[in-house]
């Protein structure tokens, strides 16, 4: 009796797996099987925090570097600051619970041109700045501020900018059209 209960639970549990594989699904040519592979779904991919806020940027003026990354709570032994760690951060005109963005200022160490006149066109464009994370002020001094990294794309060192942090609005993207002679 054992045997023959534990028989039916077993159809039942196939059956019922079964009719799950054998849900409706888009037409396919006969003889192919339909998987992801080669029936791919399209699918739009919205851009993430780490896509707005870490891409960096040119501007065409050097930005003041007045207020600075000075270190952190392990310098001189650490010299590299990432996500969930205090920094100290040098200057005037901190605010208590306001965001910073730290950026730097990169600068390519290799002299050599692919093609004649690329140093100047990169000049004319400005001067590359990467980010590298946002920092909140959690408290206040005379003459420093101390930041929590509440986000963080690289590692920041003491040198770094802080500038006021700006909000991104997020691109949004529209489905891509479908031709007339699409499946």
């Amino acid at each position: 009796m054992k045997k023959t209960g534990l028989l039916i639970i077993l159809c039942l549990v196939a059956a019922a797996a079964a009719q799950d594989s054998q849900a409706p699904s888009a037409p396919t040519p006969d003889g192919t099987l339909a998987t992801p592979v080669n029936f791919p779904t399209e699918q739009v991919v919205k851009p993430t925090r780490s896509d707005l806020y870490c891409a960096g940027f040119v501007n065409k003026d050097h930005l003041p570097n007045a207020n600075f990354v000075a270190g952190g709570l392990d310098t001189p032994t650490t010299a590299q600051y990432a996500g969930g760690e205090i920094i100290y951060l040098a200057g005037k005109g901190y605010e208590l619970g306001k965001q910073y963005t730290i950026l730097r200022e990169l600068r390519d160490p290799n002299r050599y041109e692919m093609f004649v006149g690329q140093d100047a066109i990169l000049k004319s464009m400005g001067q590359p700045y990467a980010e590298l994370a946002t920092v909140r002020v959690v408290d206040t001094r005379s003459k420093m501020a101390v930041a929590h990294i509440e986000f963080s794309c690289a590692p920041v060192v003491p040198g770094d900018i802080a500038v006021p942090f700006v909000e991104k609005q997020a691109i949004s993207f529209r489905p891509p059209a479908r031709s007339a002679g699409a499946l």
